[in-house]
């Protein structure tokens, strides 16, 4: 009826005044404390090959059975999550999940609460929408993740376009808001441009235009270092949280999987670090890095001097040594005046066509015999 029509348009817009607003009960409640508010939309971003799957696996875990996240941030209320995974695999995903739930001492058959879907819905599909809220209605479920966010929508060249995206969005905020369920979608972060490849991930870093914006919290993961082959099933990540609600953490997460050879198969072990302990730890790395950069480009600079003076065979200046060993003034003479410290050449005169002679250098009697040149082409003072 038109009047009705008219009704529900006025209600769209309720106002609330100040001592409504004071008097209401808005307060804030965590799925897992300190890192995920329950009824806010959330992003877990990170670039590829960062444990996001993981990640997200160990988290849906915890909220399901009321574990702490790597032993360390509480769940208040359990409440049933859903995983709806495009990615990965379920040979993956049941690998893995075996692994995070044994790791907590439980059994992966007896874990009730977790569920997991291998389709992915499309957030431009209606049907698909009214399916998830029914499952979401069915399984009573409080939190749910899509993952990852791409296989769920066609953005093609409006990805950059905030209008576009945030309006592609709305399916999963009105999905939150009708069902009561925490949405969560995992995505992307912008490909690094190799200064900030291992830094603490930040919220700009989010690929894409309207997924910043959308969400009301994030977690954030990012690799601390390179992955080492040869030290398979070790990542060292950066892991960041925070949202409007006012939480926010930063730490330093290493997890170790291990490698299927190992005896008894690979594992799931985490360890938190503080993150202002992270950063003075890589920033002394860092540092003993580029000392022993330095000394191994010094060595090399000696065995260059060394090699130019057993080449030459006779006494050189420093000049027709730089040349020779293909090095900068300043480093000739730092390595051979390292050379004539540890005794391996000898200050010696170079005596030019012209009969003036000039300052120079020469390997002395028992390097040049350390070295095998013959004791003839040896000149002594």
């Amino acid at each position: 009826m038109p009047g009705d029509t008219q009704n529900d348009n006025k209600n769209k817009f309720p106002f609330l005044n100040a001592a409504e607003l004071l008097a209401g009960d808005f307060t804030h409640e965590y799925l897992v404390n300190g890192v995920l508010v329950k009824g806010q939309p959330c992003i877990i971003a990170g670039p590829k090959k960062c444990l996001k799957t993981n990640f997200l696996i160990a988290l849906g875990f915890c909220i399901a059975t009321g574990n702490k996240l790597f032993n360390r941030f509480t769940v208040p209320n359990t409440c049933n999550v859903g995983i709806m995974s495009g990615e990965s695999g379920a040979a993956t995903i049941q690998e893995t999940f075996s692994r995070i739930v044994k790791s907590y001492g439980w059994s992966p058959q007896s874990t009730e609460g977790f569920h997991v879907c291998f389709n992915l819905p499309s957030l431009e599909s209606q049907l698909d929408i009214d399916q998830v809220a029914q499952t979401i209605k069915e399984k009573q479920l409080g939190a749910l993740i899509f993952d990852p966010a791409y296989l769920c929508l066609s953005l093609g060249e409006s990805a950059s376009n905030l209008f576009s995206v945030g309006e592609k969005l709305k399916p999963l905020t009105r999905l939150g808001q009708e069902t009561g369920c925490t949405i969560i979608l995992v995505h992307h972060t912008r490909k690094s441009n190799g200064q900030n490849e291992f830094s603490e991930p930040q919220l700009e870093e989010i690929a894409f235009a309207g997924f910043q914006e959308w969400a009301r919290q994030w977690i954030l993961l990012n690799r601390r270092e390179a992955y080492q082959p040869d030290s398979p099933g070790v990542h060292k990540l950066w892991f960041v949280a925070g949202g409007s609600a006012g939480h926010s953490q930063s730490w330093a997460l290493d997890i170790t999987e291990g490698a299927i050879e190992d005896n008894g198969g690979r594992v799931w072990e985490t360890n938190l670090i503080p993150s202002q302990e992270a950063r003075t730890e890589k920033r002394t790395k860092r540092e003993r890095e580029k000392e022993n950069e330095k000394v191994k480009q010094f060595e090399e600079d000696v065995q260059k001097v060394t090699q130019a003076l057993q080449s030459i065979g006779e006494p050189s200046t420093v000049s027709v040594l730089k040349n020779k060993a293909a090095l900068s003034k300043d480093r000739t003479e730092r390595a051979l005046l390292h050379l004539v410290e540890i005794q391996a050449v000898q200050r010696a005169d170079v005596e030019r066509g012209n009969g003036q002679k000039y300052p120079g250098y020469e390997l002395t009697r028992n390097h040049s015999e350390r070295l095998g040149i013959p004791r003839s082409g040896f000149i002594t003072y």
